[in-house]
């Protein structure tokens, strides 16, 4: 069973991701109850792996979770986020456990950043991407990034499954 677990933390973490990115994309929004599943999964392969394997996959899956909550939190209260994105990344940080997070968290950033600028340079052309890059690093908006405010927003689901994507790639390259 053992050698099992990470296929099936890998197969949960990959199912939650498509339907977060789905669903964020359709609707702007990751649901209370996709994230709720993730984390029940995350929590049912502890209980797997505390019973066949050592206590510390369920050490590191609980970190990993600390870690990939306690960060977005950080960005969500900033108003760079939303609640479902810190759900989700807490709900991953379950499921990838420690330090796998802090590389899906890592290139999932740098996914967002690419896309954000991809995104204002379709809309207004490089130098404006440029500028507007400028403004979103300096300024602070007043409220949660919900909707647009004159900020461009982008699917975080869909960055950290892109950023999840690319670990797993460099994995088996």
């Amino acid at each position: 069973m053992t050698d099992l677990l990470p296929w099936l933390q890998n197969g949960a973490l990959a199912v939650l991701l498509a339907a977060a990115t789905i669903w964020d994309c359709r609707e702007g929004r990751i649901p209370n109850w996709l994230t709720a599943l993730g984390g029940a999964a995350g929590l049912l392969l502890c209980a797997v792996a505390w019973t066949t394997a050592d206590s510390s996959v369920v050490v590191r899956a609980f970190c990993g979770a600390a870690v990939g909550g306690g960060a977005l939190l950080f960005v969500f209260l900033g108003g760079g986020v939303g609640g479902g994105d810190v759900k989700l990344m807490a709900a991953a940080g379950l499921l990838a456990g420690y330090p796998a997070v802090v590389q899906h968290l890592f290139y999932g950033m740098l996914a967002a950043l690419a896309l954000i600028l991809g995104r204002m340079a379709w809309q207004g052309g490089v130098p404006a991407a440029l500028r507007g890059a400028w403004t979103v690093a300096t300024t602070r908006p007043t409220a949660p990034a919900s909707g647009d405010q004159g900020r461009p927003s982008v699917s975080f689901a869909l960055a950290l499954t892109v950023g999840v994507g690319w670990v797993w790639l460099m994995s088996v390259l």
